[in-house]
């Protein structure tokens, strides 16, 4: 089996592609669900992109385009990017919705009556 020679001494699809004599194709990104360029959608291929090992030679799937073979290079999990930026995500949306408020108070005070704005005790303010 040429997949499994392939894996075995790490030359991965590269190797594989090699000894078949076939085009080797990549895809730098894609996002879960989403299809190969030149192949259409196919439950198979997803769930075997899914299931790969970064590194590891999936098995044949055939498709209407022809047989394809997968391997994954590497995967990033974007909920661990959330996680390192959720508390600068929620001191902002503090801050607008502080924003917010602010400007609806004072249209609401100036709809009633005079108002004058005393810009250094808002500028504290903001920056406390």
């Amino acid at each position: 089996d040429v997949r499994r020679a392939a894996q075995a001494s790490g030359g991965g699809l590269r190797a594989v592609a090699r000894r078949l004599k076939a085009e080797l194709k990549t895809q730098a990104d894609l996002a879960r669900g989403g299809a190969l360029p030149g192949l259409a959608a196919d439950p198979a291929i997803e769930k075997q992109i899914a299931a790969l090992a970064p590194g590891a030679i999936g098995e044949p799937i055939a498709t209407s385009s022809g047989i394809v073979l997968l391997s994954v290079k590497e995967r990033s999990d974007h909920l661990d990017q959330f996680d390192s930026q959720q508390d600068a995500i929620r001191d902002s949306l503090v801050r607008e919705r502080r924003d917010r408020f602010y400007r609806a108070l004072l249209k609401r005070l100036r709809e009633q009556g005079e108002i004058v704005v005393n810009e250094p005790v808002i500028r504290s303010i903001d920056q406390g």
